[in-house]
């Protein structure tokens, strides 16, 4: 298949790309007739060998209709699932994304005729679409459904992430909103004033996402630095003094502004280094975990 464009995004690992499979439970099959083209949404079970990367799709129909006629006519597919859908929320309109995993492909549909087959494809299905539940094919049953495996000859799977492993832990704890605004370009050798204006610019989009009954935890270098146990006590008491919305705000590549500083309710530090603030969300996520597990009373790496 044609080289995905954004390479990083591409899911190269067998067991990554069965985990897609195994969550999906719809595949859309793209089939062509006399009429056009069109798409049909359908349950499936499969059939994936993970070293020679070689997938089957069962999927089940009557024996009639557009698409028994289109897949008799011509055997070649496309083939799209996705799973994990998730909003990104950006700072404005168009900086909003999307979260998802998903596999597209090409392959030939064929009708199953033999019974074995035809057995062990719609056990795939039931397997897939309901694991546990009670399977039993009767003879007229058989007769009259159609059952076609899709031997798909390419494929390649995709995912864009909203969330990183941490932070999926998290949510066994809190509800976690992450929130990226944009950074505004900076020229080399800007002047104070400059740098100034755009904090100010970076501090409005900031802003918009602190709702007023929130406890506002900015990070700066000057700020106070505290342990994971200080760290988790701290938060332990806003709760208790219900203040149970907190906002950690990490500047951008300059700092942040003024009006942000001035709404800050705590000044934390980590270090007294300067981080990139990619680096930086990741240690804080780290340590707000940390921090739960604390006050859970559980183990956690020191």
């Amino acid at each position: 298949m044609r080289q995905m464009r954004l390479e990083k995004r591409e899911i190269k690992d067998p067991a990554e790309l069965e985990k897609v499979l195994g969550a999906c439970k719809v595949v859309r099959i793209g089939a062509m007739d006399a009429e056009g083209m069109f798409i049909v949404p359908v349950n499936f079970g499969y059939e994936f060998c993970q070293k020679e990367r070689g997938l089957k799709l069962y999927i089940h129909s009557a024996k009639e209709g557009r698409k028994a006629e289109a897949f008799a006519e011509n055997p070649n597919v496309a083939i799209e699932m996705d799973c994990g859908h998730e909003v990104i929320r950006g700072d404005y309109t168009c900086s909003y994304s999307f979260a998802f995993s998903s596999i597209m492909g090409n392959g030939r549909i064929r009708m199953v005729e033999n019974e074995e087959e035809k057995r062990h494809g719609l056990t795939l299905l039931m397997q897939h679409v309901e694991a546990g539940a009670e399977i039993e094919f009767l003879p007229h049953m058989l007769q009259r459904v159609a059952v076609y495996c899709i031997e798909v000859s390419e494929f390649t799977g995709k995912h864009r992430e909203k969330k990183g492993q941490t932070a999926k832990r998290l949510s066994k704890y809190c509800k976690l909103d992450i929130i990226e605004v944009s950074d505004e370009k900076t020229p080399d050798q800007a002047s104070e004033t400059v740098e100034e204006g755009i904090r100010s610019k970076e501090g409005e989009k900031i802003l918009r996402y602190i709702k007023d009954d929130m406890y506002v935890i900015t990070l700066e270098i000057a700020g106070k630095m505290l342990t994971s146990e200080e760290l988790a006590e701290r938060i332990e008491k806003l709760g208790i003094q219900g203040k149970s919305s907190i906002a950690f705000v990490i500047g951008g590549s300059i700092g942040l502004g003024k009006e942000v500083l001035k709404r800050s309710d705590y000044a934390l530090s980590f270090s007294k280094m300067t981080f990139p603030h990619q680096l930086m969300r990741v240690i804080l996520l780290e340590q707000v975990y940390r921090s739960y597990r604390i006050m859970n009373g559980e183990p956690y790496h020191k």
